[in-house]
């Protein structure tokens, strides 16, 4: 989610689960920024309440005794003497902009309600619990925002009018029109006004795209997906490296989602590099990535000639970074184990990625790993050199030539949280000198 909103993503990211995909739409992202929305909207009604618009009304009541005000003497001669017809000013706050205000939080208030009613009734899997309640929480805190405004002394009093346009869509358009033409004319008595108005859109674009989430139950289907928990830290380890990589742009310009949804292309401006293009795959390999799997040619022993598409390797993400002279290919292997015989295993499948698609590193993401008894002689011989990285955050090593093979220690607990960062960053900077600083 924190993905969708720093690189303002509205294609859809197809996150492959074995035989399955974890799709999370964008409008999941824009829920989740509603109650910050909602203190914006709380910021700029405290304005408005400090310039509030008032109306003074002047009308006639007549009574049978004497009253506060002026006497209307044309009127004297229809009403004397048994009544007197007195000229009463009085202050009224029920202006157009006002009830707008009034009519955005009671609207904000009703489909933040549907909204939380939708999403509370979905039963999430244990592995995406967390998620679901984040977001009905943060939901809820939107929610309070808005019964905290309508409790306000000023806007009490325009709720019962506010309900009534709200009643009449075309009451509701002819308003914020009209609203709007006074703004233009009168902007400096309408300041404050017009971050209300600026809100209301935002806020209603949002909730719409958040309703229409929950009817289509594209929300329901990502909350309800049971993921493992090595799939799981591979999903953390992946936002792990794509905030490193976005570390360094000093400004994210275009971004894309190839069609099948697992391919990220990020056009934007490096700090020390200048403009430059980042592709990100997650479980894919892209159409401009050779294999030499795929270009080989197979036979079988006694006879036929075999195809061998079937044989291409698919790391767990593959990163190209291209521009201003710069071409670098980096594949990542993301390993939730702490069993160091696995460890050695994982190190020769990234070794093997490294060659066949010509990588100049490959990368593998674990746990530190535990203290348990090897399995095998190799894991014997090699248990110590794993374990002795630990302290450094794991280990880079350089081989023939300049292709590097390397192994970052990211412990997924929360303790851990900023040490992960520091680790993967560190990794970087020596894998992409040239982009990050040696």
């Amino acid at each position: 989610m924190a993905l969708y909103d720093r690189l303002a993503l509205r294609g859809r990211l197809r996150l492959r689960a074995v035989d399955r995909y974890v799709v999370l739409p964008s409008e999941v992202s824009d829920s989740i920024k509603l109650p910050a929305l909602m203190h914006d909207l709380l910021d700029a009604v405290y304005r408005v309440l400090r310039r509030i618009q008032m109306l003074l009304v002047e009308e006639v009541v007549v009574c049978r005794e004497g009253s506060c005000g002026r006497v209307v003497t044309g009127l004297a001669a229809r009403y004397l003497p048994l009544y007197i017809p007195i000229s009463v000013r009085r202050i009224s706050i029920e202006t157009a902009a006002n009830l707008l205000v009034a009519a955005t939080i009671l609207e904000a208030r009703e489909r933040l309600s549907k909204l939380v009613s939708a999403i509370t009734s979905i039963r999430a899997s244990p592995s995406m619990k967390p998620l679901h309640e984040s977001v009905c929480g943060k939901l809820r805190d939107a929610l309070r925002t808005c019964d905290y405004i309508l409790r306000d002394p000023f806007i009490r009093p325009l709720l019962q009018a506010a309900k009534t346009v709200l009643g009449r869509p075309s009451e509701v358009e002819k308003l914020e029109k009209e609203v709007e033409a006074e703004a233009l004319l009168k902007p400096r008595e309408y300041q404050a006004y017009l971050r209300v108005l600026d809100l209301r859109k935002m806020l209603r674009g949002r909730l719409v795209l958040a309703e229409r989430l929950a009817e289509r139950g594209d929300f329901a289907k990502s909350l309800v997906l049971d993921l493992k928990p090595s799939k799981l830290y591979e999903l953390f380890a992946f936002t792990m490296v794509l905030e490193a990589l976005l570390d360094r742009f000093a400004e994210v310009g275009r971004v894309e989602v190839d069609a099948d949804g697992r391919v990220i292309v990020i056009h934007g401006r490096l700090a020390s590099a200048g403009p430059v293009t980042v592709k990100v795959a997650y479980n894919a390999v892209p159409s401009d990535v050779s294999s030499r799997i795929r270009a080989a040619s197979a036979h079988g022993i006694l006879d036929r000639e075999m195809d061998t598409s079937r044989l291409v390797g698919l790391p767990d993400t593959i990163i190209l970074v291209e521009g201003g002279g710069l071409s670098k290919k980096i594949v990542v292997d993301y390993k939730y184990t702490r069993e160091v015989d696995y460890l050695v295993q994982a190190r020769f499948k990234a070794l093997a990625y490294l060659y066949e698609f010509s990588a100049d590193a490959a990368v593998i993401i674990t746990p530190a790993p535990a203290e348990t008894r090897e399995a095998d002689d190799e894991t014997i011989e090699q248990g110590s050199f794993y374990r002795g990285a630990v302290s450094s955050g794991g280990a880079l090593v350089t081989l023939d030539g300049t292709e590097k093979l390397a192994i970052a220690f990211v412990n997924p607990v929360p303790k851990d949280e900023e040490r992960n960062r520091v680790v993967i960053r560190s990794l970087f900077r020596q894998l992409l000198p040239e982009v990050y600083g040696g």
